[in-house]
């Protein structure tokens, strides 16, 4: 019995040990600061919340960057961390869209619409922006309506697609293990 109390600890130990999987040290920080915005997603974030997350993230990446230029690790990162730089830019584009929405109330331009609708092609979503012909009097012109909730989800979902191919290399795996969905 005295056996048991004393190898239950060690074997309790031994199978902790054995699932549990180590993040990559040079990625762990962008890693954490990418799935901290997709987790700030899922339950709800407010605008400057949002931005403080994407400001952190990409903080993490340029630390990311120095420590993989100034102290390689054993195999080249270059690629996942362009990988994240790729969703920081999608993060960046959805904070420029949910910026245009606040501000559509009171600040509205063509150059808005414009780069709106190069955002919305760009994730394909392009149908969420409407020119729709409107009418004061004599004066005619077209307003611009956009559904930007659309277009930010539209980002978003594409952001965790593109996260969900990372993962594996994040964590030591070869890209092989990786299943797309």
């Amino acid at each position: 019995m005295k056996v048991l109390f004393w190898f239950a600890p060690l074997l309790l130990s031994s199978c902790a040990t054995q699932t549990q999987t180590k993040i990559r040290p040079e990625l762990a920080g962008v890693y954490r600061a990418e799935r901290s915005i997709e987790g700030a997603l899922a339950v709800g974030v407010s605008y400057p919340e949002f931005g403080t997350l994407v400001r952190q993230f990409s903080t993490e990446l340029l630390l990311a960057r120095d420590q993989a230029r100034f102290s390689p690790p054993a195999y080249d990162v270059t690629r996942v961390l362009n990988k994240y730089e790729d969703l920081l830019g999608m993060y960046k584009d959805s904070s420029t869209v949910w910026g245009f929405e606040i501000e559509h109330a009171s600040v509205h331009t063509d150059a808005h619409d414009r780069y709106l609708s190069m955002i919305a092609e760009k994730y394909g979503v392009s149908q969420a922006i409407r020119q729709e012909p409107k009418a004061i009097g004599s004066y005619r012109y077209v307003e611009t309506t956009a559904d930007y909730e659309t277009i930010r989800q539209a980002i978003w979902a594409q952001a965790a697609k593109l996260h969900e191919q990372e993962i594996a290399i994040v964590y030591g795996y070869p890209v092989e293990r990786v299943k797309s969905k």
